[in-house]
């Protein structure tokens, strides 16, 4: 399994590829477990599918090396009462 900070860079890498893959220019080409990795991403939904899954991947990473996973907490509602 990759370690955090590698899932990370491929996070960097796929997020700076999306304006490539909206002018339709886009080969993700990745090195992943001693592998080369090289996919074809023809649409911006695919892409956005890959990156959730690295963030997925990158939750358990952190959770296997002891880290607590970074997440975004969702804002607290207020209700006003008279």
């Amino acid at each position: 399994m990759a370690t955090s900070t590698q899932i990370q860079n491929w996070i960097t890498e796929a997020e700076s590829k999306r304006h490539e893959v909206a002018t339709g220019q886009a080969v993700l080409e990745l090195w992943r477990d001693g592998r080369r990795v090289t996919m074809k991403i023809s649409s911006l939904a695919e892409l956005n599918s890959y990156i959730a899954t690295l963030k997925a991947e990158l939750v358990e990473a952190q959770i296997a090396e002891g880290v607590t996973p970074t997440t975004r907490r969702r804002g607290i509602a207020l209700a006003w009462r008279n």
